[in-house]
């Protein structure tokens, strides 16, 4: 299951789903523990990760790593963006991708 759900990971309207049991954050498989790695959205001041890979434990036990792409995002500091991304008309989203790899 992917997408924007548009809430962060600590939001009780998410926890119904977030609870499941096995089914895997991409996210928190990479960077567990770290919630300031793994946000995917600014807002303000905020970075909240508010987009999500959730998998099932058979896809989990395949899986082999997960990240973020920030560079479509424009104005974020400490994030240089993709060359042709010089202004937020052009810039892929105000989301980060979130992309995982696994070992089938």
């Amino acid at each position: 299951m992917a997408g924007d759900f548009n809430d962060d990971p600590s939001s009780a309207a998410l926890q119904p789903l977030l609870g499941v049991s096995n089914l895997f954050d991409v996210l928190q498989l990479k960077f567990p523990g770290t919630a300031q790695d793994r946000w995917t959205y600014k807002y303000g001041s905020q970075l909240n990760q508010i987009d999500f890979v959730l998998v099932s434990k058979p896809l989990k036990e395949g899986f082999h790593d997960a990240g973020i792409e920030r560079r479509g995002l424009f104005g974020v500091k400490g994030i240089t963006p993709f060359p042709s991304v010089t202004s937020a008309v052009n810039a892929a989203s105000d989301h980060a991708g979130v992309w995982a790899e696994f070992a089938m």
